[in-house]
């Protein structure tokens, strides 16, 4: 006979009254000098109302109770006077308004969009202050001269209620100018405040964190010729002809056509070339990488070949110019370092018609390549 039991745990859990927030991380990484909005990050914060201790609030001072305040803390040591922002803080870029990243007139600003409401237990004034999508601020209970991004503003003796609250829900932002100074930047606590310096609560919105901005990415488009046409060539009687019969040896010269491929690149610093490589590829024709040419009419080997240089021009039909193949050597053949600007680039090229020697073909005669340019 067996015994068999159930065992039962019970957990006692203690409640307490604390904040409500979902603070964020602050920006970090690398952002685009040219994006505008470098980051962007919904938020929300509520302080409950507290009682403060017996003797700390101050009988010379006017004070906020039941406020809300919203500004930046730097190393918690406050930057704006009874937790509200100074407006000498406030700075427009473009049609944004907000707050000076760096206290002078870097164009990067955090900027608000959102409520913020704060109670007054005593007499169950309710303070409500909205930022518009560009930041724009305006409330019902403004603070005195001076200051901003407050409201329940009160210049009577008070304390801070048990009942007193302040909210706020919206969405924080970091624009910069296009163009604005590569660097590392710091982004400051934004809190959400109440009450004044000795019976004071705060939470952060976002956490102090650091950040880059960097040079926009480097985007370039090629533009080549659609089409290299030799046009008619005389197999039988060409200048080029070093055998003396129709087609010529290999490699004998039967036309050449010279012409820039076109490179538009915008972004990166405009002080710096980016080093890219230029591919050439194609249906190669034989062990030396030429392009194979078919004949239009029925499909045949046509009797000559492509041969290129491109950056570096070489003679008609020399074999130093860049293949159509990757080749035998450990460097690829048909690669071709380069260098570019912001702007338009140009890149010379000659496209030479090349005999195999191996007699003539009446009739026209066609191939196909790609040129690829890849950059970092």
């Amino acid at each position: 006979m067996s015994l068999k039991y159930l065992k039962i745990t019970i957990q006692t859990t203690s409640l307490m009254t604390c904040f409500s927030v979902l603070a964020v991380p602050g920006p970090t990484g690398s952002f685009n000098r040219d994006s505008g909005i470098l980051w962007s990050s919904d938020v929300s914060a509520s302080i409950p109302g507290v009682a403060p201790k017996l003797g700390d609030y101050y009988n010379d001072a006017r004070h906020w109770a039941g406020y809300y305040g919203i500004g930046i803390n730097v190393s918690n040591s406050s930057d704006y006077v009874h937790y509200c922002l100074k407006t000498s803080r406030l700075l427009k870029v473009d049609s944004f308004t907000g707050i000076s990243l760096n206290n002078d007139s870097t164009p990067i600003i955090i900027v608000f969009e959102g409520t913020a409401t704060g109670v007054l237990y005593s007499n169950n004034t309710i303070a409500t202050g909205t930022w518009d999508s560009n930041g724009v601020f305006s409330g019902n209970a403004m603070p005195e001269s001076g200051y901003t991004w407050c409201g329940a503003y009160q210049s009577s003796y008070a304390s801070v209620y048990p009942g007193d609250y302040a909210n706020f829900s919206g969405k924080i932002t970091l624009y910069a100018k296009k163009g604005v100074p590569k660097g590392t930047y710091s982004f400051p606590n934004v809190e959400l405040v109440k009450g004044m310096s000795k019976v004071s609560y705060s939470v952060n919105l976002v956490k102090s964190s650091t950040f880059t901005i960097v040079d926009p990415p480097v985007v370039c488009t090629i533009s080549p010729p659609p089409e290299i046409a030799f046009g008619d060539v005389n197999l039988w009687d060409f200048p080029g002809n070093t055998g003396g019969k129709p087609g010529g040896n290999r490699r004998d010269v039967l036309g050449a056509v010279d012409g820039s491929l076109t490179v538009d690149c915008t972004g990166g610093d405009s002080s710096l070339s980016t080093p890219a490589k230029l591919t050439l590829k194609g249906t190669t024709q034989g062990y030396t990488n030429d392009l194979r040419l078919i004949m239009d009419t029925d499909g045949s080997l046509a009797p000559a070949t492509v041969r290129a240089s491109i950056k570096k021009i070489y003679s008609p039909c020399s074999s130093s110019g860049i293949t159509f193949g990757v080749g035998t050597s450990e460097v690829p053949s048909n690669i071709v370092d380069i260098n570019l600007q912001q702007g338009i680039n140009t890149i010379p090229y000659r496209f030479s018609l090349c005999s195999r020697g191996e007699g003539y073909t009446q009739g026209s005669a066609s191939g196909t390549a790609t040129i690829t340019i890849d950059w970092d």
